[in-house]
């Protein structure tokens, strides 16, 4: 089975998150992450991008501790979305989606059908010849999945990815994730405060405590099984 394994995380009181935390996420499948504000999602999603070394516990990938990857051989298994980012407002769009070539070689370059396949799917045809500094929060935010995307990794993690989003664009950006998931065997990990998303058989929706990782039966994924935990914690 194709996954990242994480086994007994735990981390020091500066940087909270549940101890002797477990979870295993594999290809085909999207996991929803929610979790009350400050309970350690940027964190955890810190730690797997390898920016954060204060833990104990082991993180593998297919079976290879996390610290065993270089940067660019991280670069190439995981990619990640982060809340903030470096805006460069003078680049065009088409040459930010760029920096998704970055962890490869100059010989190697985004498969032009996927790319293809994701500039449709986010809906920034028209966008391309823009500059930056021209789009709103919601068009930015789709170019920084898109360039997360394109980076071609198995695992995709993403931080808050429907910030700025309007109801509509939030739900096509769901279900553009969700087809990407089923139809290119990806692996995707996200974290959100939205209640409303349309879930689908391969989802898993999971609630970060500050004592452990939970996850939902399809029986209880709710809203009210959500706060349930959320203000029991």
């Amino acid at each position: 089975m194709i996954e990242i394994a994480i086994e007994q995380l735990y981390f020091d009181k500066a940087n909270p998150i549940a101890t002797g935390l477990n979870a295993c996420f594999t290809k085909g499948h999207l996991f929803y992450i929610y979790g009350r504000n400050g309970i350690g999602k940027t964190t955890l999603f810190k730690t797997l991008a390898g920016l954060h070394q204060g833990f104990k516990g082991q993180i593998t990938i297919e079976g290879i501790t996390l610290s065993d990857f270089s940067t660019q051989e991280r670069a190439r298994k995981l990619a990640f979305m982060f809340q903030t980012e470096t805006v460069y407002p003078f680049f065009k769009v088409h040459e930010y989606l760029e920096l998704a070539n970055i962890p490869y070689d100059k010989n190697d370059s985004i498969n032009d059908e996927f790319k293809s396949y994701v500039i449709k799917g986010l809906d920034l045809e028209k966008h391309l010849d823009r500059y930056l500094k021209e789009l709103s929060q919601g068009q930015f935010q789709k170019v920084k999945l898109a360039t997360c995307l394109l980076q071609m990794t198995d695992y995709i993690i993403l931080d808050e990815p429907f910030a700025h989003l309007d109801l509509v664009q939030k739900e096509r950006m769901n279900h553009f994730i969700q087809e990407l998931v089923k139809e290119k065997n990806k692996c995707v990990i996200l974290s959100t405060h939205h209640f409303d998303l349309d879930f689908k058989n391969n989802n898993h929706t999971l609630c970060l405590t500050s004592t452990q990782l939970t996850g939902l039966t399809n029986s209880e994924n709710s809203k009210e099984k959500l706060i349930q935990l959320l203000c029991a914690d």
